[in-house]
């Protein structure tokens, strides 16, 4: 009686300990995010961003179509940036 007395005890502080910690996050790609908050999507240029109580409420967000500009270089993305810098853009000499 002891011993399942014990184990009720224990079943019910880990699901407040569960509930406590997820209850209004998000979790997508291995990260947990709060309500409002955002991330830099690992291995990609994009970025989450929690936008509700629930864990699978969030939004990604990705670089914006990049079109090409006279006399123009294409800089591809580069993932040892964060979210937006990391987007692929033209770089263009200055008009002078």
């Amino acid at each position: 009686m002891k011993q399942l007395l014990t184990l009720l005890l224990l079943i019910s502080t880990l699901l407040m300990f569960k509930l406590e910690t997820c209850y209004g996050d998000c979790e997508v790609y291995g990260l947990v995010l709060k309500k409002g908050e955002a991330k830099t999507v690992p291995g990609k240029c994009s970025q989450v961003v929690c936008v509700g109580n629930r864990y699978d409420e969030y939004e990604i967000e990705n670089c914006p179509n990049a079109y090409s500009p006279k006399d123009c270089t294409f800089v591809p993305v580069d993932l040892t940036k964060t979210y937006p810098k990391c987007c692929p853009h033209w770089k263009c000499a200055d008009a002078r």
